[in-house]
């Protein structure tokens, strides 16, 4: 049965899709991470980093003889980092964090796509929080995005 790690690992996988060819414009391959950002320093570059939210389990019709229908939030911290650090150029940044994370999941959802191969069921919210920098020096910030991504899989008892 599909576990968290197993949902987690293919998640990272479906980020690490995202190689700026074939229709993506990021390129977090080489630059994608299991848990949350490193304190201390700001990362430079474009990066994502999947970490884990919150869960709820319960009985459902299609989970009762498997165990558990899991229902899992999940967060994606993507850096879109430039030298174009303008409102207008963060904008753009946040509509390709956006369209580029749209696609992957869609793709990861087919059956040979990364979610699908660990049977996920669905993904029923992709919510885009923009994080924008609001302090003296924001022109130093990089755009980001927690990109939460909320899904069902069933969890053997």
């Amino acid at each position: 049965m599909t576990t968290a790690a197993d949902v987690r690992g293919a998640l990272i996988a479906m980020v690490k899709t995202i190689n700026g060819s074939g229709g993506y414009t990021l390129n977090l391959s080489s630059t994608t991470f299991d848990g949350m950002e490193p304190l201390g320093a700001r990362p430079e570059g474009q990066q994502a980093y999947v970490w884990r939210g919150r869960a709820g389990y319960a009985r459902a019709d299609q989970a009762t003889l498997g165990g558990w229908l899991v229902v899992r939030q999940y967060a994606v911290t993507v850096y879109a980092d430039s030298s174009a650090r303008t409102n207008a150029s963060r904008e753009g940044q946040l509509d390709i964090i956006e369209a580029d994370l749209l696609k992957a999941v869609d793709a990861a959802l087919q059956p040979a796509g990364a979610l699908g191969a660990v049977n996920v069921l669905d993904v029923t919210d992709v919510e885009i929080v923009p994080r924008f920098a609001s302090q003296p020096n924001a022109a130093a910030q990089p755009c980001a995005a927690d990109v939460l991504i909320t899904l069902q899989y069933i969890r053997g008892r």
